[in-house]
């Protein structure tokens, strides 16, 4: 899981005003329950209300407002339970998997200052829970981990890491909790005595700057760890051996030099970097080699794995709604619509059911896995029969001098960007303009942004829509 979510509109802005939304898509997937907070989460009952299929309960006891934790969620392995933290407050709310009603809250004391001075609260930005514990870990904008027993639901102890923590893991067969830090550095803890009994160095990111880690994520059948953040090359993932505890490989994934998330899929061994910058997730695998890479929309920044059904899911940004990637292919095929800036993500790893913390709209909701994808899956993401030729003469007419339409078509047909245009259409031509700016310079690199202007860019979004679904021109305008 990853603490930052709110990030700056990037080069893209160069291609095209407005962006930093992203493409709203049809309705694939269909919505089980939604839980609105609207209050800070207080021990004892809370009010269940049900409004029109969607399930809202109102906590007791308090009157300000619930700031929701991008990224704070996380579901228990063993009791299928979802967790929510509140960023504003020291609480994590338990809810009921199926119908998200609140069944306990957790209170975090503050941390102690001095006589006069107001409490700082301990932040559940970013959890992971052990199964073989039965622990909660959650830390933000800290340098310490908060420890729950998730037997009885109460705080029992800090953990002091030395260091500002972004992102939490663990590793409960060999009972190793790792948390990525901004000094460069995977501190590794026991998840037994909960004590830190060691860390894994990064790479500066440049001679005088240490690596600051964004996202860690272990795969546990492997036992290896995969930590991101800024390189000295852009954006990189880094193996990390935590036997050796040492970085065995690393792979630059993606330009730009803003946000990534990483997570894992332990059935397939692969790990899996979401770029904000140029809107892709890059599959790695244990070498760090690159297998693919897919155009996600614009700005992910947290991802989530389902293990059981190979696919990804990923969010963030301001986006409204979700992408799926097929593990198999390594293609988009499907998005879904939810709330406002769906910064956080947690797939319950039994049911597969996924959970969203939806961040503008104050809401929880749970979405059924086998609506939110295709039935068909192995469908082509290339353009139609005997079209190939005229999309690529269409590009070559609109692309300036000295840039090669067929890589471009190449990297369409890779990564399904045509087909996920055309389920967009409906929604606002800027976003399909920034998305669009986004496919360009993922291929061809920042300096196309200064050949071609945002007027441009709606013309390529023209030359795709009339290859890809022609019949769909009249949803688009000039």
């Amino acid at each position: 899981m990853k603490l930052s979510a709110v990030v700056p509109v990037l080069a893209v802005a160069v291609l095209a005003s407005g962006c930093g939304s992203s493409v709203p898509a049809d309705d694939h997937s269909e919505q089980i329950a939604s839980v609105e907070v609207s209050q800070a989460p207080a021990p004892g009952p809370a009010v269940v209300q049900t409004k029109t299929a969607r399930t809202v309960f109102t906590p007791s006891s308090r009157t300000s407002p619930v700031e929701i934790s991008p990224g704070s969620i996380t579901v228990d392995p063993t009791t299928n339970r979802v967790y929510v933290g509140s960023s504003s407050q020291g609480w994590i709310t338990v809810l009921d998997p199926t119908t998200l009603a609140p069944v306990a809250s957790i209170s975090i004391p503050p941390k102690p200052t001095d006589p006069g001075l107001i409490e700082s609260p301990r932040r559940p930005d970013v959890m992971a829970i052990s199964p073989a514990t039965r622990t909660l870990y959650a830390t933000g904008l800290s340098d310490e981990v908060t420890v729950v027993d998730l037997d009885t639901n109460t705080f029992t102890s800090t953990i002091e890491t030395g260091g500002r923590l972004e992102s939490i893991t663990v590793d409960p067969e060999a009972g190793r909790v790792y948390a990525a830090d901004r000094k460069g550095r995977v501190v590794v803890i026991d998840d037994r005595t909960h004590t830190v009994i060691g860390n894994i160095p990064i790479p500066p990111s440049s001679s005088n700057s240490p690596s600051e880690l964004e996202g860690v994520a272990v795969d546990p059948k492997t036992h290896l760890v995969y930590a991101v953040g800024p390189g000295r090359s852009g954006p990189t993932v880094w193996t990390l051996d935590p036997v050796q505890s040492a970085v065995v490989s690393s792979a630059t994934v993606g330009g730009g030099p803003q946000q990534v998330a990483v997570a894992v899929n332990p059935a397939t061994n692969v790990a899996y970097v979401a770029n904000y910058a140029d809107g892709t997730l890059v599959a790695v695998d244990s070498a760090a080699s690159t297998l693919a890479t897919t155009y996600a929309g614009p700005g992910p920044t947290d991802i989530a794995v389902d293990a059981a059904g190979n696919f990804i899911y990923l969010g963030g940004g301001n986006n409204e709604s979700i992408t799926v990637v097929d593990g198999r292919s390594s293609a988009q095929v499907s998005t879904f619509r939810t709330g406002q800036n769906p910064a956080g993500l947690a797939v319950d790893p039994n049911t597969r059911a996924l959970f969203v913390i939806d961040g503008l709209d104050h809401t929880i909701s749970r979405w059924d896995p086998t609506s939110a994808v295709p039935p068909d899956v192995s469908e082509s993401s290339s353009a139609p029969a005997g079209a190939q030729d005229s999309l690529t003469e269409a590009l070559s007419k609109f692309l300036p001098a000295g840039y090669d339409p067929a890589v471009l078509v190449e990297k369409l047909a890779e990564t399904g960007y045509g087909p996920s245009l055309c389920s967009n259409l409906e929604d606002r031509m800027r976003y399909l303009v920034s998305g669009s700016g986004q496919i360009l310079m993922s291929v061809y690199g920042e300096g196309i942004a200064r050949s071609i202007g945002s007027q441009q860019l709606g013309t390529f979004v023209r030359i795709l829509v009339e290859n890809y679904c022609p019949e769909n021109l009249s949803l688009i305008s000039e």
